[in-house]
């Protein structure tokens, strides 16, 4: 009796998942909003860092939007690549900032390096979002103090975080132990073929969200690290 409920929870869980990730995948192919933009980079020292502030628009978007309000953590990626006078890159920095809405309390929480934010509404979040804080892109004693740099930043959107994507990769494909134990004690073949068929096309939806690919980018202008503005150490530098 009691394996017959665990099957049976599982299938109410598997619909929920069906029904998140369907909602999700809709709202992020119906929206006609602008889609979100990198508006400005602005290179600083902090102490001996070289920094960045991020201004951007539209962030985080339709998709994330659709996909925090079913239940499903999300994530923002930034990644910053700071380019030489001959455009190398001499220096790489990826800021990831998981974000996910509390269904019973009705706040959204963001993690990211140096921060750990709730904010009662999406609107909150959307402004903390259009200027992010000052985020270390490399130490200034690695660089030429007279050459030109730039910094290039990239953004990719998550409508599900990576982790919770590996999870339900793994719980859905019957590689964790409660949904292998689920599968034998499914009651035909053909339970489990719809138990297969559910996961495949969970996994083409969250799949597709295509989050492997960037939805926006920019450079900032040239500047050469001895004429960097100083900004305020008090101010902090997320590391």
């Amino acid at each position: 009796m009691e394996l017959l409920s665990t099957v049976r929870v599982r299938r109410v869980l598997r619909r929920v998942a069906v029904a998140s990730l369907l909602n999700t995948a809709a709202i992020a192919s119906a929206s006609a909003e602008t889609p979100p933009t990198i508006d400005d980079v602005m290179p600083m020292r902090v102490g001996e860092l070289l920094a960045s502030a991020v201004h951007t628009s539209h962030l985080p978007g339709a998709a994330i939007a659709g996909s925090l309000e079913s239940g499903l953590p999300s994530a923002v990626e930034l990644r910053l690549d700071l380019r030489d006078d001959h455009d190398r890159t001499v220096a790489q920095r990826t800021v990831f900032y998981r974000i996910a809405f509390d269904l019973w309390e009705e706040i959204f929480r963001l993690q990211g390096p140096g921060e750990d934010r709730t904010f009662p509404d999406l609107r909150s979040l959307e402004s903390f979002l259009a200027d992010i804080p000052r985020v270390s892109v490399a130490s200034l004693d690695r660089l030429d103090p007279r050459e030109r740099h730039r910094i290039r930043v990239g953004c990719r959107l998550h409508p599900v975080a990576p982790r919770e994507t590996e999870r339900l990769d793994e719980w859905l494909g019957g590689e964790t132990p409660d949904a292998q134990e689920a599968r034998r004690n499914a009651n035909s073949a053909s339970e489990r073929e719809v138990s297969v068929s559910l996961g495949r096309v969970i996994r083409f939806f969250y799949r597709g969200q295509r989050d492997d690919e960037e939805i926006a980018s920019r450079f900032s202008a040239w500047f050469v690290p001895d004429d960097l503005p100083e900004a305020a150490a008090s101010a902090g530098v997320r590391e």
